[in-house]
């Protein structure tokens, strides 16, 4: 209004349900749980629709809808959420190592659905680096619910330009019931920029029939090129394995050996 007048507007920014529904031959459903920390006043509410098929996609939205009140039946529930909490994927495991950039990844299960709305003052997901409370981070907009599915989903969160050195993470989740759990995790963000290992082992061993060889490093997001030499006790080479995956995460995918020397002989 370049300055001229004050516009007043309303503004409709808290999302009671965010999800996925499976689109078949043009129609799509979807049910949901209404969190406790809406509005109790009646009021417009609004649905936002997308849809993609990797070809076209499509828009639209529905105003016709009323929220507020209350339900005549509400069931009880005293528990808060299942939080498994990691970096980058669910492969990673509290006091691995990281580089500078790592991403919150959280998957949350609750069989009543999560609040996201922020409409309740501290019921919102939160995310806390090194117990700094002061800069926590409000995740309710990083959460997606699983397709088709109200009461599971992700939380996924780009970190950026983190110190080297050990660091925590602690995320908070509350329940459309406003049950609240959270679960921390611990982490060391490597100084170098050169490729780091840690924690290379082999499982089962000692090996029978197969054993499988992992590591954690610090090379997320890049094509990993692995060798593995394996040696008998006199210490000769008796097999050599030859791996290239793109890492996810941190923690390399099961690099396997069935026992076998170069000439397919089990040993």
């Amino acid at each position: 209004n370049d300055g001229i007048n004050t516009m007043e507007f309303n503004v409709q920014e808290n999302i009671i349900y965010k999800g996925k529904a499976s689109v078949v031959n043009g129609r799509f459903e979807f049910s949901f749980p209404v969190p406790k920390d809406i509005s109790y006043n009646i009021g417009k509410g609004k649905i936002a629709y997308y849809a993609e098929d990797s070809l076209i996609d499509a828009n639209g939205y529905f105003n016709g809808i009323y929220v507020g009140g209350t339900a005549d039946y509400i069931i009880s529930d005293n528990y808060g959420p299942e939080i498994q909490l990691y970096l980058n994927n669910n492969k990673f495991n509290t006091g691995g190592i990281t580089d500078k950039d790592p991403i919150i990844y959280a998957e949350i299960y609750d069989e009543n659905g999560i609040n996201t709305v922020g409409n309740g003052i501290g019921h919102d997901i939160i995310g806390v680096l090194d117990e700094n409370i002061n800069e926590m981070v409000e995740l309710n907009d990083y959460y997606h619910a699983d397709i088709d599915k109200y009461n599971s989903g992700t939380v996924i969160y780009q970190l950026n330009d983190l110190n080297p050195g050990e660091h925590s993470l602690r995320v908070k989740v509350w329940d459309i019931f406003n049950n609240s759990s959270e679960e921390t995790i611990w982490f060391k963000v490597t100084e170098s920029d050169e490729i780091i290992l840690e924690k290379v082992y082999n499982f089962p061993n000692p090996v029978v029939d197969y054993t499988s060889f992992q590591f954690e490093h610090n090379k997320s997001d890049n094509i990993l090129k692995v060798t593995v030499d394996i040696f008998d006790l006199s210490g000769r080479l008796i097999y050599t394995i030859d791996h290239e995956e793109l890492a996810a995460g941190y923690r390399s995918e099961s690099i396997y050996w069935e026992g076998k020397n170069m000439n397919g002989y089990k040993l």
